[in-house]
């Protein structure tokens, strides 16, 4: 199949053996998204072009805020997304090829238009104007500016206040809360007026083997913890692990009717808790996942690649 382009439902004519080459960005480091280098499409003796784009070449026409929906397809790939139009005159039309973010970027008053036509408001929760002494939440953080007059030394031994006036991500007991409760491996017990928690074993796992019932432990923590370990209070969570761990042998310990000092004995190897199973005739053990709450100062590992991938059509 050769290289399709169609736009607002009608297929334009491209020049014979001429190629697209298109870029595809990750979003989530660059701020884009896929998109085409130039493309130029004949205008002269093409009717099937100038029935698309015949009424820009007017001198009363800007084509600057003008595109069109268009859908870029080949053998084995299919893209939507829309035409701009870079430059034309009475020979031939240049236009390029850009998808979701790439097209935002690329319209300066996308989001005036988009909020307009659609009649959308803005969240209160998402827009927040507060005291920084007061925490605005935003994606399960609570976020603070910290007000402390606690002086150090720098490199040249002078005292300097280098604790205040920075801002804080903190993560809540009530995300803890929730989210144990959620799991079902605690509940909470008032005592002189104070909360309780405690672990309790998940009736919903006892029918699992002891495999699956340790990795489906070890992957809540992993994805919790490491969620919330850029967080300066991310020690916190060694309280999210406790809960966990002691929810685990206590759901062992009812599946097999047991106690939790057994549990440890018949599981226990070289000081750690780890499930031993056969894999492909080969002996092997899964312990149970133990972190470190050292707190990481970036969210992201960095090894990512995130350079753009160039395709040819």
């Amino acid at each position: 199949m050769a290289i399709s382009l169609t736009i607002d439902g009608k297929q334009v004519a491209l020049k014979k053996g001429s190629s697209i080459e298109y870029v595809s960005e990750n979003r989530i480091f660059t701020d884009a998204d896929d998109y085409s280098m130039e493309i130029e499409l004949p205008l002269a003796d093409c009717p099937q072009n100038i029935a698309v784009f015949g009424h820009l070449t007017r001198k009363d026409v800007d084509t600057d805020n003008i595109f069109f929906n268009a859908v870029l397809q080949d053998t084995k790939f299919l893209k939507v997304g829309a035409v701009v139009i870079i430059g034309i005159t009475n020979e031939s039309v240049k236009v390029q090829f850009l998808e979701k973010c790439s097209y935002q970027n690329f319209y300066p008053h996308f989001d005036e238009t988009y909020f307009d036509k659609l009649d959308l408001e803005l969240s209160e929760e998402k827009t927040l104007i507060t005291h920084t002494g007061k925490p605005a939440k935003f994606l399960g953080y609570e976020i603070t500016v910290s007000r402390c007059n606690l002086q150090r030394r720098d490199i040249r031994g002078r005292l300097k206040r280098t604790y205040g006036n920075r801002a804080r991500l903190k993560v809540n007991t009530d995300k803890l809360r929730n989210k144990l409760l959620e799991y079902g491996a605690m509940n909470i017990k008032i005592r002189n007026g104070k909360e309780v928690w405690n672990s309790i074993h998940r009736s919903n796992l006892i029918c699992n083997d002891d495999l699956e019932i340790l990795n489906r432990y070890n992957q809540e923590m992993r994805g919790f913890c490491n969620y919330y370990l850029i967080a300066n209070n991310c020690a916190v969570l060694s309280s999210f692990q406790y809960i966990m761990e002691y929810s685990m042998y206590k759901t062992l310990a009812a599946k097999y009717k047991s106690s939790i000092r057994k549990i440890n004995r018949k599981y226990r190897k070289n000081g750690e808790f780890a499930v031993r199973y056969n894999h492909k005739g080969i002996i092997k053990f899964c312990k149970f996942y133990r972190m470190s709450f050292k707190r990481h100062k970036t969210a992201f590992n960095n090894e990512h690649d995130i350079q753009p991938i160039t395709i040819q059509l």
